[in-house]
Order: structure tokens, then sequence, then C-alpha cells
């Protein structure tokens, strides 16, 4: 899993990856959590700080071929399932990148 906090090599800040195996045995999607929408900051209540505050790009891909996953956003929360049995116990990488 990576976090990218600022632009590394052509990469947007705000860039995450993450490579999941697939269990098609379970039926409830994968969930990360993304500051879309904002969150009041610790130090200052006023502030809101986001990541993506025009939306999120939402990629899965695999080295296997695609594995044509259902992907939905509601407010922070991007879930992820595959569940074409072709993929199970095979790796999926998820990448969020800022639109």
């Amino acid at each position: 899993m990576k976090f990218f906090t600022e632009e590394e090599n052509g990469t947007a800040a705000g860039t995450f990856e993450a490579d999941i195996q697939i269990d098609t045995s379970i039926s409830a999607p994968t969930e990360i959590h993304a500051l879309i929408n904002g969150s009041p900051s610790a130090a200052d209540q006023e502030a809101v700080i986001t990541w993506y505050p025009n939306g999120v790009n939402v990629e899965v891909t695999s080295s296997s071929g695609d594995p044509k996953a259902d992907v939905q956003v509601n407010g922070n929360t991007v879930s992820v399932s595959v569940t074409d049995s072709s993929f199970d116990n095979q790796t999926v990488t998820v990448k969020l990148t800022p639109k």
C-alpha cells in the first residue's frame, strides 16, 4: 500500500495504491476511506482537509487481465468488488487518483 502526499516522479499528490488479494467467497466489498468530501483539521476546525476536492478516479487492474470491478463512491468511502471467479486468490491493484 502506498499514499503519495506530494507529487513524485509524475505521480500526483493524493495518489493511493493498494494490492488486494481477491476472495470471491466474500460477498462484502473492500472499502477504502478517501478524503473526498473533506474533514475538519484537528489543529483548526475551520480548515477542511481533502485529497480529492474535485472527485476521485478509481482504477482496478491486474496482470492477469481485466478484473471488471464494481466500484461505488459514497461520501468518503470507495467500495470495490471483484466477483469474477477467475480472479479468485489473485491480486489486483486498486489505484485512486485526484480528478
